[in-house]
């Protein structure tokens, strides 16, 4: 946390009271998918969660028709490749399956 604003701070611990409650679902229903419009804003692994073995598919497809990253939102397809806030672009290439 040192570097972080308040803002940065609380964001972080939200993520992680919400991420830790969710964990006992998952137990329950480790492959259960989720719904993009009522989500879990801070999913892991939003990419196999929302469109499962369709994802390397999709972001062929979204490099081909919006090759400069025009639309982006979080946890889209592609999202993974820009910063938290979605000002820049990330500087390391992605890892699959994680989530920013």
């Amino acid at each position: 946390m040192i570097g972080q604003t308040r803002s940065e701070q609380r964001f972080d611990r939200h993520r992680s009271a919400l991420v830790y409650e969710l964990a006992a679902f998952r137990q329950q229903a480790p492959n259960g998918g989720t719904y993009c419009s009522e989500s879990n804003y801070f999913e892991e692994g939003f990419q196999q969660a929302y469109w499962g073995d369709n994802y390397a598919r999709l972001l062929e497809i979204k490099k081909k028709y919006d090759p400069n990253g025009l639309f982006i939102v979080h946890n889209g397809v592609g999202s993974e490749q820009w910063s938290r806030d979605r000002l820049s672009r990330n500087s390391e290439p992605p890892r699959p399956g994680r989530s920013e």
